[in-house]
């Protein structure tokens, strides 16, 4: 239930993160996967990300793009924390969200882990792990046979999204 009711919030974060993107990189792309992709997510569950087209993953003008995404993430006033990891194996932006509220009438946190692929373009962004396509364009249904958290963790090593706290905790947390 309370998955249901996260979702238009998590679709919101979603399309502003997309709209941000887009300011600063308008060729790119970005595709889901993992656990909210896939509907198996659970409330404590983040959303992953990909972003296509973003460049290299040298610095632009001396800053490394998740670098750069961050900065202008934290100019958004519905972001509450962002951490880039540009030195990952998968270069990584984490995101937390301001609160929401949920079902148990406290507030939570939406989580977001955003990658960064500079090669090649139809190389699928996890590995194959919980995913619904290997490129932006093309279905692979069998892929999505795994969740997020079998290996307990996702793309970049975020040591797995399920992180939260029940009614008493506050909520999910990187």
């Amino acid at each position: 239930r309370e998955v249901i009711r996260r979702r238009p919030w998590q679709g919101g974060v979603l399309e502003r993160v997309r709209e941000v993107i887009r300011r600063i990189w308008p060729l790119s792309r970005v595709q889901v996967y993992g656990s909210y992709e896939t509907g198996l997510a659970i409330p404590a569950s983040d959303i992953d990300i990909v972003v296509f087209g973003a460049g290299s993953r040298k610095p632009f003008r001396g800053t490394p793009p998740v670098t750069l995404l961050a900065q202008h993430l934290e100019q958004e006033d519905w972001v509450s924390s962002t951490k880039p990891l540009p030195a990952a194996a998968i270069p990584l932006v984490k995101l937390q969200t301001a609160a929401i509220p949920t079902v148990f009438g406290d507030r939570a946190v939406i989580s977001m882990d955003i990658s960064f692929q500079h090669s090649d373009p139809t190389a699928q962004p996890d590995g194959g792990v919980a995913s619904r396509s290997s490129s932006p364009d093309s279905v692979s249904p069998g892929s999505a046979a795994v969740g997020e958290g079998a290996a307990g963790s996702v793309v970049g090593g975020g040591g797995g999204s399920c992180t939260g706290a029940g009614p008493s905790g506050g909520g999910p947390g990187g």
